[in-house]
């Protein structure tokens, strides 16, 4: 709960960069009223690698620091499957 904070919403594309512009804006809003910023990406989407490497990533990565935070929630998609199943037998490995 944060009943003293303000609201900024954003409205833009799935890119990369305009998810990292929109970031940066609120960035950039909250440094001029000195205050810190907390962003929550509600994205749902899983495309990447998830392991840091991605440009969003990588964006973000840079936009971080002291009073300013990221935060990506999970599980946006209702009830589009994301996974696959496979069931192997004997020794037998295939990638998809």
């Amino acid at each position: 709960m944060a009943p003293a904070s303000d609201l900024v919403f954003i409205e833009n594309g799935d890119a990369a960069s305009s998810v990292a512009d929109g970031i940066n804006y609120v960035f950039q809003y909250a440094a001029s009223v000195g205050r810190p910023a907390v962003v929550n990406l509600s994205l749902g989407t899983h495309i990447g690698p998830h392991d840091g490497t991605s440009l969003m990533d990588q964006a973000i990565d840079g936009l971080v620091g002291q009073g300013k935070i990221v935060a990506g929630a999970a599980g946006n998609e209702g009830k589009v499957p994301l996974h696959l199943y496979r069931a192997f037998s004997n020794d037998t490995v295939r990638t998809l």
